[in-house]
């Protein structure tokens, strides 16, 4: 495997020193400081003129040794360019450590250069050629060893990424007259090191809009005489940007402005809005963005342009239907939930795009052209709704208002005043439409349920799943498949008993003192075991329920004059019931 290729092989393998930039944190500079890493290494020997010895786990020798016999060697490092790609260089050096001097009476000597590319491993006999020379070594002259030796690589880092280069190869060695010198070979690390300061400038700015309008949607047509142009600005390296936003009449360039906002994090929408008194009525315009950090500017954004319509419509649109007349009366038509089809007309208006039915939208069915729309009533009586069109701009025109009644052909619904929690209740459906044959109700958001209808009317069953209020909502279908208007009834759940006494009766006179009388407690939910009450707030009175869930105690006032019973109910599990019932009654006086 060449050595070339190898090192590609490995590009996933290069270690990255975090950014000086912390996550998330507001950057004090635009530059970006790290270190790569080489991703592979060789030595050549002249004493093995053919060999290239790859990745050893050893030290790298540089010019001349005696062992065992005569060597000669040059190092090559080559470094992966991915994690820089795109970026300015500002700085770069390039460091290795010094492991070992065979003389440390001798100057540090060790030259740096960079290589070309080639597709085989270097040997002695078939080294990559040499190219530049680079400023070094950089090091204390009286270290004989030192931990970071340095090179200036700013330049060759910079060409080779402006180049689009993968990889940047290096070699160090000594000089032709001190390459066969024994006393001026040394040993480093192997592995190089390149510190660096570099900036990417930000990225095109992306996601251009006017208002709320995208430029993607073209072509957009403007009616905010102020409006708020936007885009998001996106830096490689997290910094803060300045946009500077460009917008001139479309077509005439020397009346270009220029907007400025700063201070922006990178992901983030910079707005800028445009004077009143630069835009015209009718007018198109141009603009464009480009983001720039604190060393580099982006490219400008793809134009986007848009035009201005500040002419709102000048007449209300027309609207009729068959299915619902304007001005009608009782008995009137259709009924709640039945829809009905209602025709928009421009009024002369030749820029309308389309409708608003109070809050329902129809697109006209071309520029200029009227549209359709269904509408449902949702409930009986006279209704009105507002219309008014649309142009391109969103500009609205002056509301039509259309009245009409809706006709009452819902069922009647009779339910209790109060039901019980998971207890089911009956309620009658009666039909005020002729040759009713099916009733469909729905309880709350639960399903719609359809029953037969005889004699016009059905009874069904309705059961609460908790404490508060439910809607049931019904209506009628006859045999053709003419379906009524619905009604709602709101009943409320509650989960307190009921109580009621033949002596005592609620809120009215009744017995005497010191008559006896028995009160019935109901229970108004399911799976209850006891009750406790307590007369006129005085001691709680544990009562266990029969089978039925009900139970019958006796109660003998001492007094005349209004009295309270406070009553729960609890379950198996020892759960009482969300409410109390409170029932009064009054006791007769003896003269009474």
């Amino acid at each position: 495997m060449s050595f070339r290729r190898r090192v590609l092989a490995t590009a996933g393998a290069v270690l990255v020193a975090a950014s000086a930039i912390a996550a998330g944190a507001a950057p004090a500079t635009a530059e970006t400081w790290g270190t790569i890493v080489s991703t592979s290494w060789a030595y050549t020997d002249i004493r093995q003129p053919f060999t290239s010895f790859v990745d050893q786990d050893a030290d790298a020798p540089v010019g001349a040794r005696v062992e065992a016999g005569y060597h000669s060697s040059k190092a090559y490092f080559t470094f992966d360019l991915a994690p820089l790609r795109g970026a300015r260089v500002l700085s770069a050096e390039a460091f290795g450590e010094e492991k070992a001097a065979n003389d440390c009476t001798k100057p540090r000597s060790t030259q740096l250069w960079t290589v070309a590319e080639q597709d085989q491993d270097p040997t002695w006999l078939r080294a990559p050629r040499e190219q530049t020379l680079l400023p070094g070594p950089g090091a204390p002259e009286d270290e004989c060893l030192w931990s970071r030796v340095e090179w200036d690589v700013k330049a060759q880092l910079a060409q080779a990424l402006a180049a689009g280069s993968d990889s940047l190869t290096f070699v160090l060695r000594m000089p032709e007259g001190k390459q066969y010198d024994p006393a001026y070979g040394r040993s480093y690390a192997n592995k190089l090191s390149i510190t660096y300061e570099i900036n990417r400038p930000p990225n095109v700015p992306a996601e251009g809009a006017v208002g709320i309008q995208e430029c993607a949607q073209g072509p957009l047509y403007n009616a905010d005489t102020r409006p708020s142009l936007r885009a998001r600005l996106v830096d490689p390296d997290r910094d803060w940007m300045t946009a500077t936003f460009a917008i001139w009449p479309t077509g005439e360039p020397s009346q270009r402005t220029e907007l400025t906002t700063s201070g922006i994090p990178s992901g983030s929408v910079a707005r800028a809005t445009v004077p009143a008194d630069y835009l015209r009525d009718g007018q198109s315009y141009t603009w464009s963005v480009r983001a720039e950090d604190e060393t580099d500017a982006s490219g400008w954004m793809p134009e986007c342009g848009f035009t201005n319509d500040f002419t709102r419509p000048g007449e209300a649109p027309g609207i009729s239907s068959a299915d619902y007349p304007e001005g009608s009366g009782p008995p009137g038509h259709g009924g709640a939930g039945i829809p009905g089809t209602f025709t928009l007309a421009p009024n002369g208006v030749s820029d309308v795009v389309g409708y608003y039915l109070d809050y329902t939208y129809v697109a006209a069915d071309e520029p200029g052209g009227g549209a359709t729309v269904s509408y449902t009533p949702q409930y009986a009586g006279p209704v009105s709704v507002n219309v008014y069109s649309v142009d391109r701009a969103g500009n609205r025109s002056p509301s039509r208002r259309y009245s009409f009644w809706v006709a009452d052909t819902g069922p009647r619904i009779a339910c209790p005043r109060e039901i019980g929690v998971g207890l089911p209740a009956e309620c009658t459906l009666t039909a005020t439409e002729p040759d009713a044959a099916s009733f469909t109700y729905q309880v709350g958001d639960g399903p719609e349920t359809t029953v037969p209808a005889v004699d016009q009317a059905a009874t069904i069953e309705v059961v609460a799943s908790d404490v508060g209020s439910l809607t049931l909502r019904a209506w009628s279908t006859s045999a053709e498949g003419v379906r009524s208007g619905f009604r709602t009834e709101t009943l409320r759940a509650r989960d307190s008993p009921k109580v009621h006494s033949e002596v005592y009766p609620e809120n009215e006179k009744g017995g005497g003192p010191g008559i006896p009388g028995e009160f019935v407690f109901e229970p108004g939910r399911t799976d209850v075991a006891s009750y406790w009450y307590r007369l006129d707030g005085g001691e709680k009175v544990d009562v266990p329920a029969g089978p039925d869930g009900t139970a019958t105690v006796t109660i003998t006032p001492e007094t005349s004059g209004f009295h309270d019973i406070e009553v729960a109910s609890v379950s198996a599990d020892g759960q009482r019931s969300r409410s109390t019932a409170s029932y009064f009654f009054n006791v007769a006086a003896p003269a009474d």
